[in-house]
């Protein structure tokens, strides 16, 4: 099996709004929050009881990755032909004289024997957590505007806080090289594996992360 390996980028996904937007908007909505998520502890509350304490702007890493495999083959196969009428004795199929044979359910048949050439190919596309690896739909940052990372080592926004990715790219290329090299039946000769990870990229999505005080 060949495998073909994109090169890596980093990039710097750019906040739709920014972090004082995002602390307005959380001020209009505090206490629909709260009180959805704790019910009727906070039913009671009135809106200046909750002050925000502290506002934290953050970007948290999660993968990208495109793979294709291609997976050429030869595989031995019998076919079962049904002859026209229980008359018929044999045929004769490219220059070769095929006797019928009687079939348990319907008239007589012929057997051929061939080979098929055949062709399986696969892809998939996926988003990897950076921190858990676990997959995890993140498709809808894919297409927001971004920055490349020329290096991620001195990748160090101003007042953002990095989160550094715990899985490193090799752990998720295996994950998605497990779904597109699929098992194929029968094979009697393999012409062609190959395996292409088209794209290797690392992301870092914003975060705003607000907590209050009751």
């Amino acid at each position: 099996m060949d495998i073909y390996l994109a090169t890596e980028h980093a990039y710097h996904l750019i906040p739709q709004f920014s972090v004082d937007v995002a602390r307005d908007r959380v001020e209009q909505k505090k206490m629909n929050l709260i009180t959805g998520t704790l019910g009727s502890l906070f039913s009671r509350s009135k809106p200046e009881e909750l002050q925000l304490a502290t506002v934290e702007n953050r970007v948290e890493p999660f993968w990208l990755l495109e793979a294709s495999s291609r997976t050429s083959y030869d595989r031995a196969r019998t076919y079962t032909v049904p002859a026209s009428g229980p008359e018929v004795k044999s045929v004769t199929v490219i220059g070769q004289d095929l006797p019928t044979v009687s079939q348990p359910k319907g008239g007589p048949a012929f057997i051929l024997t061939g080979i098929e050439h055949c062709l399986q190919e696969l892809q998939t596309r996926q988003t990897f957590d950076g921190i858990t690896g676990n997959k995890v739909d993140f498709m809808k940052y894919v297409s927001a505007a971004k920055t490349e990372i020329a290096d991620i080592s001195t990748f160090a926004p101003e007042g953002v806080l990095v989160v550094p990715p715990q899985v490193k790219a090799n752990a998720v290329v295996r994950q998605v090289t497990a779904e597109v090299v699929q098992p194929v039946e029968n094979v009697q000769t393999i012409h062609e594996e190959r395996v292409d990870i088209g794209t290797i990229d690392l992301n870092f999505r914003p975060i705003y992360a607000f907590e209050y005080e009751w």
